[in-house]
């Protein structure tokens, strides 16, 4: 069972998130797994880095059954945030 991520209001529109959360990364890219994506997703465009997180390792899972990438090559990494 995971631990769900606290979630703090900060405005109207957005909210601080805090901690642990996982990242399906290819391990020979280990090292950069918190630089972000390194080609274009579904919500960033080719020069937009962008760090896909989920808030368990059921979520990590999903990714790596349905996705239509090397699935088999990608490990989870566990990554903490801090409070701000």
């Amino acid at each position: 069972m995971s631990i769900r991520p606290d979630v703090e209001r900060t405005g109207d529109i957005w909210c601080r998130v805090s901690g642990l959360f996982h990242r399906a990364v290819n391990p020979a890219f280990q090292a950069d797994a918190l630089d972000g994506s390194r080609v274009a997703g579904r919500y960033s465009g080719p020069s937009q880095r962008t760090l896909y997180l989920s808030s368990s390792p059921e979520g990590v899972e999903a990714y790596r059954t349905f996705s239509n990438r090397a699935a088999a090559s990608r490990m989870s990494c566990p990554v903490r945030s801090l409070p701000w």
